[in-house]
């Protein structure tokens, strides 16, 4: 018979393989819409237009992401297969799996991390270049602070959820499950 202890334990890993599971899927099927999506519009529009020495940084390095898409989303729907297995055999409590999602959940930290510091350079460096009115030199102050605290707090939202769960990969409740095993 399981202790309420031990049914603890298991409910902690239910609860992330699954979401786990869950967002590699939603990984996949973003991978593939996306993809769709991009060989859509370069249809419709007869290819990538190159970036201009007149975009903001920003936009230029977003072209380069642009020219290789079908390379990225391949590596995100492969990525999110592999995010699946592991939640899967972390839901057998195979001490790889266990690893594999922490190796993961780190990654997908740094990937927050970074993504959120580049879209905040993007958004100063942009909002920079914004008149507010004819003949005025960048948007108002307000502007500028309201575009980076809303980016601190979406990078907060997606960054908290993950170092909980790194908490818990690298706790002794989850630890203690898989040496049972």
């Amino acid at each position: 018979m399981e202790s309420q202890s031990d049914a603890k334990k298991h409910t902690s890993v239910k609860v992330i393989g699954w979401i786990f599971i869950v967002i590699a899927g939603l990984m996949i099927f973003s991978g593939a819409m996306g993809y769709i999506a991009y060989t859509s519009m370069q249809k419709m529009s007869g290819g990538v237009p190159p970036a201009s020495a007149g975009m903001p940084n920003s936009f230029q390095l977003m072209a380069i992401v642009f020219q290789h898409i079908e390379l990225l989303t391949t590596v995100q729907v492969t990525f999110g297969v592999f995010i699946i297995f592991a939640g899967i055999y972390f839901l057998k409590l195979r001490p790889w799996a266990r690893a594999a999602l922490e190796v993961v959940s780190w990654l997908g930290l740094v990937y927050v991390l970074g993504f959120g510091i580049f879209a905040l350079v993007s958004w100063i460096s942009m909002s920079a270049k914004m008149p507010a009115s004819p003949g005025a030199q960048g948007a108002p102050l307000m502007f500028n602070i309201m575009g980076m605290v809303t980016g601190l707090i979406v990078m907060a939202v997606w960054a908290v959820p993950i170092v909980v769960i790194i908490k818990f990969l690298r706790g002794s409740t989850i630890r203690d499950v898989f040496k049972q095993k």
